[in-house]
């Protein structure tokens, strides 16, 4: 996925503002990766061995999910702090 950056200006929205909002959200699906590990799936709650690694490999794609999702966060966070000087993480 192309990343597409805002583009920092005076008649822009702050850029503390979308660096804010974006680490924000980032902390949130931090959160929500804890909070996954909690429901990893157990053997004893599927019927069958292949229902159950079938719900491991599910439970590892929302895993990937938001990792690639906080990556890309902090790949837009650091592009605009390229622009305005700043740094983050």
């Amino acid at each position: 996925m192309t990343l597409v950056v805002p583009q920092i200006h005076a008649n822009g929205t702050p850029p503390g503002d979308l660096v804010d909002r974006l680490e924000n959200v980032w902390l949130t699906l931090q959160q929500a990766y804890r909070e996954l590990r909690l429901c990893a799936p157990n053997s004893r709650d599927y019927a069958g061995m292949d229902n159950y690694q079938a719900a491991v490999k599910q439970h590892n794609e929302r895993f990937r999910a938001i990792q690639t999702l906080q990556a890309d966060l902090e790949r837009e966070i650091g592009e605009i702090n390229k622009q305005t000087g700043a740094s983050w993480l």
